[in-house]
């Protein structure tokens, strides 16, 4: 009785072990196991798995990792906002094989299948060629969950790689897009070069057809013209998106625009940790409106409340400045952003999402003005 109880152990053991190794290899490299979440403040991400290996990079509290596979008892190998390289186990925590959260990845097959499930027997709902990027929304038991070309799908983790968060998206290649105009007034150029001559120009906000990518710049018709945009400058939006001309930025100040980008956020979805219109977390929202403009500041609300901008008094706030809150009266907790009238706009739980409050209501910390 003894002995089948040590076995029982044994078993159990190598069980526990096995959940954390990669399932076999589809196209020559293998599956992602899933993903966990920096619970340090600054975490490196190095070459080896020691800590003498090189620092490839760093992430901060609260991002998400992909974990490729476990190294050893101490390090994990993962992959980080473009970077493959490895952490240290005590720095990550909540690991699991499903989780939600924000990232940019490459196609590396030859044409791709983008499926309805997370299943190799799942419907076909377009496919991807080599190089193609999009935005990934999560993992699933080892499938990458995506945004391309109108359509939320799946993609074998094995078959793409994550790259850094500000690469630019690509648009479908074997079908037509819409693209979401970011930038102020954008000029739409004959040819894919910043010397081509300009055609016509989309307001912040405008809503355009995409008709084909070439060297990270998207194709577009917009105002009865075809011509190229930046792909930087443009985000693929499903093709149910109604076509627009965006907002003028006429006779409006920085922070006015600022607000009025915000506000245009108002009813997406709150996600913990997330950075895109896929799903915002307070100070995720934040930057992401942020840096449309140009302007970066810390990720997390804490911090930002520390390191960016100047103070502003609550009777001299402005569309645009930075409003913070401290859920236990000292530490910096939550964020959002001003629009005046005494309201601003955060992104604020998982029930409501991003929404516009007001401020009196509120007990404000401090303010920041970062434009």
């Amino acid at each position: 009785m003894k002995l089948l109880s040590k076995f029982t152990v044994f078993l159990l053991i190598i069980a526990i072990s096995a959940s954390l190794v990669p399932q076999s290899a589809y196209a020559g490299k293998p599956i992602a196991w899933g993903a966990a979440n920096v619970s340090g403040s600054s975490v490196r991400v190095r070459s080896t798995p020691d800590i003498s290996g090189d620092i490839l990079t760093n992430a901060s509290r609260g991002d998400a990792v992909v974990i490729l596979s476990r190294a050893n008892s101490e390090w994990y190998r993962v992959s980080f906002n473009g970077s493959v390289g490895y952490m240290n186990v005590p720095f990550l925590e909540r690991e699991r094989t499903r989780a939600n959260f924000n990232a940019r990845g490459r196609i590396t097959g030859s044409n791709v299948n983008l499926r309805a499930r997370p299943d190799a027997s799942s419907s076909v709902l377009t496919n991807a060629g080599q190089g193609t990027v999009m935005s990934i929304l999560g993992i699933n038991e080892g499938w990458f969950k995506v945004q391309h070309g109108g359509h939320t799908a799946y993609v074998r983790s094995d078959l793409m790689e994550l790259v850094e968060s500000s690469t630019a998206v690509s648009a479908a290649s074997n079908t037509n897009s819409r693209g979401r105009v970011t930038g102020s007034v954008v000029n739409i150029r004959a040819t894919p070069s910043t010397a081509s001559a300009v055609r016509t120009r989309a307001n912040r906000g405008a809503v355009v057809n995409v008709i084909g990518n070439s060297s990270g710049w998207l194709r577009v018709t917009h105002n009865n013209q075809s011509g190229y945009i930046r792909g930087d400058l443009i985000e693929i939006v499903p093709n149910s998106t109604p076509l627009s001309q965006g907002t003028s930025p006429a006779n409006l100040t920085l922070g006015e625009e600022v607000s009025a980008f915000a506000r245009s956020l108002v009813g997406l979805p709150y996600v913990w940790g997330g950075t895109s219109r896929a799903g915002f977390d307070c100070s995720g929202f934040v930057t992401y409106v942020l840096r449309q403009f140009g302007v970066r500041v810390t990720r997390q609300s804490a911090g930002m409340f520390r390191d960016n901008g100047t103070p502003v008094d609550r009777a001299d706030l402005a569309p645009g400045d930075l409003v913070f809150f401290a859920a236990n009266g000292r530490t910096v907790s939550h964020v959002g952003i001003y629009v005046g009238g005494d309201r601003f706009v955060h992104a604020s739980g998982r029930n409501v999402g991003v929404i516009v409050s007001v401020l009196s209501n509120r007990t404000l910390h401090g303010a920041r003005r970062v434009l």
